[in-house]
């Protein structure tokens, strides 16, 4: 037959070129063609010839035009077609229009069907040998148990399938499990890696049978631009993306792109240019057209328009058992409400939201939720009861930005530098790390006389060049510059240098009056093991003061309104942190006078007499 060893090859350009514009191909000549014109791209001839030859009775035809059905994002039309297909066609095919059927009803979001329908092709694809067919089903249960939230066991599967396709000759399979492997390890923080599957995927996506991955690809990368909030990045990500999508007529990836750009310009307050953009989308039926529609009606500040999508959103997706989007919308809801003075509606669903917010395995998606809700998260830690889950989504959240960032510098509590999450023998050098971060260009001389005013100068000197040293030694040659004359020169941490540091997110805690955010940051005193100098006294002071300003602030503004619950747990978590001071202690005593709590007045009476 012509064209089958150049198919059998991966060569699908050489088939296309081979088989076109002959008048004379037989119906498997035919169906041939349409299958290459499929891995490259060509959705339209290829939906011709797979149509003309399933008419005419070729099985692989029936099964490939069900799929050409799917990638153009028609998947109940595939769905309907592969179901009145089944029944006549042989066992091997049977199975594989099963993988199919199931990567529709996936994509409708009828999640347990999908499973059960790729598990089951799997199943009898392996038991007739056909072993890189049974890999392309498992591909689909790992995607489908992702959806679910399990990305631990998506990823075993997916090693597993992997493990075959690696021989493959049509790329595409591969860089399918590829792709969602990397999406898996980058929601799971696992930045290094995903950045080793993307690279291990470049080569493959210069062959033939790459189109859909090169699109997916570009997709992905633009959803990665967003969650990171990297603004340059999307608009340059999302051009390319588009392009690739427009010229493969790819309705389902212009139809996801719609949607980003229409949430991107919608926070920016653009919102007749995201109407624009919702319009453009293709398929209006999309539950996360539906979500982006509600999440630019809640800007717009339409609780009743923004209340109808977000609800049909959640809808779906908790119906389709997919927990990342269905928290995802909950959170929209709160903060929907929360904005329309809806108090009582918001708590409620942070009730539901938060504890499954910290169930997800998705660390970076829930880091990326944290700080897209700055006002809903300081809202839910006014309530007692949701306190501890806002606390320990904080944590899950910091573990995600730890991995995220190359180095963190903690010093509120204890002294410690951490490299994805692994600490480096660096506590010495804390203080004058924390120095040029906060105050850069000091000299050594300004350095040494800030932090080791009480040595000897000669001690003095050692200690920053040692440290200094060991900043070197550890975060790079050139994580530490230097300008000005060599008798004078000054010192200034590397702009490369990806650092985080705790002092400077608490002191924009303060400065935005983010409680619950202050007190996750506020461990203890600041640089708790550095008693030399002023600049740390004073700063620990001032980190000290602005926590009770902030708080005392807030708790003044619940014992006007009688709200004597959080006044009294704020006046706690404060006492907690600072249990020295009396002056918590006694607007404590203070609250439980006026909230007529007579054991809390008793217990608050006897500390005061015992200070």
């Amino acid at each position: 037959m012509r064209g089958a060893r150049h198919f059998d090859d991966g060569q699908y350009a050489q088939v296309v070129a081979e088989l076109s514009g002959w008048m004379d191909l037989t119906p498997e000549e035919l169906c041939l063609l349409g299958r290459a014109e499929l891995r490259l791209g060509l959705y339209d001839p290829a939906e011709l010839h797979l149509l003309r030859t399933h008419l005419n009775g070729v099985p692989d035809a029936t099964v490939e035009y069900g799929e050409v059905l799917r990638v153009t994002g028609r998947a109940p039309a595939a769905r309907d077609h592969l179901l009145r297909a089944l029944p006549t066609l042989t066992e091997r095919d049977a199975q594989r229009a099963r993988h199919v059927l199931a990567q529709a009803h996936l994509d409708l979001g009828d999640t347990d069907t999908a499973i059960t329908l790729a598990q089951a092709a799997a199943h009898g694809l392996l038991a007739l040998a056909a072993e890189d067919d049974a890999s392309q089903a498992l591909v689909t249960v790992a995607d489908a148990t992702a959806l679910r939230g399990d990305l631990a066991r998506a990823e075993r599967l997916l090693r597993l399938a992997l493990t075959v396709l690696v021989g493959a000759p049509d790329p595409g399979p591969r860089l399918r499990g590829l792709l969602l492997l990397a999406r898996i390890l980058a929601l799971r923080g696992d930045e290094p890696g995903a950045q080793a599957t993307l690279d291990e995927m470049q080569p493959l996506l210069l062959l033939d049978g790459a189109a859909q991955a090169r699109i997916a690809l570009a997709v992905m990368l633009v959803e990665w631009s967003d969650l990171l909030a990297d603004q340059p990045g999307l608009d340059a990500r999302l051009a390319e993306a588009r392009a690739l999508a427009a010229r493969a007529q790819d309705t389902r990836a212009l139809n996801r792109l719609a949607i980003i750009h229409a949430d991107t310009v919608s926070a920016q307050g653009d919102h007749a240019r995201a109407l624009r953009e919702l319009a453009r989308a293709p398929h209006p039926e999309d539950p996360y057209l539906w979500a982006a529609e509600g999440r630019a009606a809640m800007r717009r500040h339409d609780l009743t328009r923004a209340e109808t999508h977000l609800r049909a959103a959640h809808g779906f997706f908790g119906q389709a058992n997919w927990p990342l989007d269905e928290v995802r919308t909950r959170l929209d809801l709160a903060e929907a409400y929360l904005g329309a003075g809806r108090l009582d509606a918001a708590r409620a669903e942070l009730h539901v939201a938060l504890p499954r917010l910290l169930r997800l395995q998705e660390t970076r998606a829930v880091r990326a939720l944290v700080e897209v809700h700055p006002d809903l998260l300081r809202e839910a830690n006014a309530d007692p009861a949701l306190v501890p889950y806002v606390q320990a989504t904080l944590d899950v959240a910091d573990a995600a930005r730890t991995t995220g960032a190359p180095v963190r510098v903690i010093t509120f509590g204890r002294q410690q530098v951490l490299r994805r999450t692994v600490p480096l023998p660096l506590r010495a050098a804390v203080p004058v790390l924390t120095l040029l971060a906060l105050e850069p260009d000091r000299t050594r001389h300004e350095l040494e006389l800030a932090l080791y005013p009480d040595r000897p100068p000669g001690a003095a000197a050692s200690a920053v060049k040692l440290a200094l040293h060991a900043i070197r030694q550890h975060l790079g040659a050139d994580a530490v510059e230097t300008s000005g004359p060599y008798r004078d020169k000054r010192y200034r941490l590397s702009a490369h240098l990806n650092l985080e540091l705790d002092a400077v997110q608490y002191l924009e805690a303060l400065r935005v009056q983010d409680v619950g955010r202050a007190f996750h940051l506020y461990g203890g005193p600041f640089l708790p093991n550095h008693e030399e100098g002023e600049w740390v006294q004073v700063r620990r002071e001032e980190a000290r003061i602005g926590l009770k300003s902030v708080v005392s602030s807030r708790i003044a503004s619940y014992r006007a309104i009688g709200d004597w619950p959080r006044a009294r747990f704020l006046c706690e978590e404060l006492i907690r942190r600072d249990p020295d001071d009396p002056e918590p202690h006694a607007w404590l005593h203070d609250i439980a006078r006026d909230a007529g709590d007579p054991l809390l007045l008793a217990r608050t009476r006897a500390h005061l007499e015992e200070a």
